[in-house]
């Protein structure tokens, strides 16, 4: 996600995840690891596929993820690489209401 986005287009991404998003944090499974985990962080958008050109412009802007499209329709932006993630929460935080304790 640039930094070259105006505070309009941080405001609205950071109100498109506060109403349409989740940051999660999920275990996966990993003999390789300590304690036998991989703990995964998340960032996700969600939008229906009737959207789909709308979303793709959206998404297009935070170029920090990748869309993936559900069995029920759903499409989904997730942004799980620790950098992409750090800059994206980074970015939208000041803009946040909803989830700015968790992006905390």
């Amino acid at each position: 996600m640039p930094y070259y986005l105006s505070p309009t287009q941080k405001a609205y991404l950071a109100g498109f995840l506060d109403g349409d998003g989740s940051i999660y944090v999920r275990l996966k499974p990993n003999p390789t690891y300590k304690y036998g985990f991989q703990v995964a962080t998340y960032a996700v958008l969600f939008q229906s596929a009737k959207n789909k050109d709308n979303f793709r412009k959206i998404c297009n802007l935070i170029k920090l993820g990748y869309i993936r499209k559900r069995k029920d329709g759903i499409l989904e932006y997730i942004i799980n690489r620790k950098d992409s993630l750090h800059l994206f929460l980074k970015i939208i935080k000041p803009y946040s209401i909803l989830k700015k304790k968790q992006i905390e």
